[in-house]
């Protein structure tokens, strides 16, 4: 077990440097905004946002251009960390420039490779967003004064399991599996003398139904697994000293409801609506605080002006996007969305100087 150091006191419980911003910024942005989200999703249920509008080739409800412009926004934002912050750039210049070039490329002359990367993208949207949690976990570890590494494999396991367990175990895991379906449109290839199927793979919906009792039953068990861990690990960590930040226990749970409510007991449409709209929002807030000088030096502009081009201009350019139905346009959002993954992986982190908290 590693070594754990805490603050003086419980200070760090309510104290500034527990923060990311500030008390009311985290507490607003960050720890409550998946409550807020839940609260988002049932005001989009309003005759008002559902109204069916046309905005280019796509005529959809007024909710679903809002979702999806915030959504697609916060994968722009996060150009001002890769391209438009210069350390970060220059380190990785080659996984900012030829990876998506190639990816997109792949994607718009082959239909395999745009299906994979599809199927690819809903799965890894799940993982990504449990990594997102988890990354704000270590964070507010670290500034209350506790080891980075105490108890992180459980704050993963148990990150994990609050978006994919409600996914797997809830109404809506057949939703993410139909997304195979997709290769029912592509034909069957040949690699390296192996015949791969599309029909073969757009069966897996099928065969996922059949067994989804099965999935739900040993979600469950998984589940009790990881809380059982999650409670020792808690113990054992208690009796070296540690204590968890209040933020963090605050945002494991609102986390926890939020998704619970989105996957368990809403659409497909509605789950994505409130699992993806408090995380966005939770970028935006991130982005903002730790990237202003990359914004600056972007957009040329100070106070609130700064502010609202910042919110303003990737919502703009994301409605742009959605609202066209061209395949290219969507290969585009596609990649947006990988490199988004990708590139989060290893640009934030709080074991190194270019971390969530440098």
């Amino acid at each position: 077990m590693s070594a754990v150091t805490t603050n003086p006191a419980d200070q760090a419980f309510w104290g500034r440097s527990l923060y990311i911003r500030s008390p009311g910024y985290d507490w607003f942005w960050f720890v409550l905004s998946p409550l807020w989200a839940i609260v988002i999703g049932w005001l989009m249920t309003a005759w008002l946002f559902q109204a069916t509008v046309n905005i280019l080739d796509t005529t959809e409800t007024t909710a679903f251009f809002l979702y999806m412009a915030l959504t697609q926004a916060h994968l722009l934002i996060t150009a001002y960390r890769t391209h438009f912050n210069g350390v970060v750039r220059q380190r990785f210049f080659w996984r900012f420039t030829t990876v998506p070039v190639l990816l997109l490329a792949a994607a718009l002359v082959s239909n395999w490779a745009f299906t994979c990367l599809f199927v690819l993208m809903v799965f890894w949207d799940v993982y990504h967003s449990a990594m997102q949690v988890f990354g704000f976990s270590r964070i507010y570890d670290r500034k209350a004064g506790n080891d980075p590494e105490a108890g992180r494999t459980a704050d993963y396991l148990l990150c994990c399991l609050m978006y994919i367990g409600p996914v797997f175990a809830g109404a809506l895991f057949l939703d993410h599996v139909r997304a195979f379906g997709s290769f029912s449109e592509v034909e069957t290839v040949e690699i390296f003398g192996l015949l791969i199927s599309g029909q073969g793979l757009a069966e897996v919906p099928g065969h996922a139904a059949t067994y989804a009792d099965e999935i739900r039953q040993l979600m469950f068990g998984a589940t009790a697994a990881c809380l059982l861990f999650y409670g020792w690990t808690q113990y054992r960590l208690y009796r070296n000293g540690y204590r968890m930040p209040l933020p963090k226990i605050i945002m494991f749970a609102s986390t926890a409801v939020a998704c619970i409510t989105a996957w368990g007991f809403n659409s497909f449409a509605m789950g994505y609506l409130i699992a993806n709209t408090f995380h966005a929002i939770q970028y935006f807030a991130l982005v903002w605080v730790l990237e202003e000088r990359s914004i600056s030096n972007t957009l040329h502009l100070q106070g609130i002006a700064r502010l609202l081009c910042y919110v303003a201009i990737p919502l703009a350019v994301a409605l742009f996007l959605v609202a066209s139905g061209a395949r290219e346009v969507q290969a585009l959002l596609m990649i947006c969305a990988l490199m988004h993954f990708w590139w989060d992986s290893f640009i934030w982190s709080v074991r190194s100087d270019q971390g969530y908290d440098g």
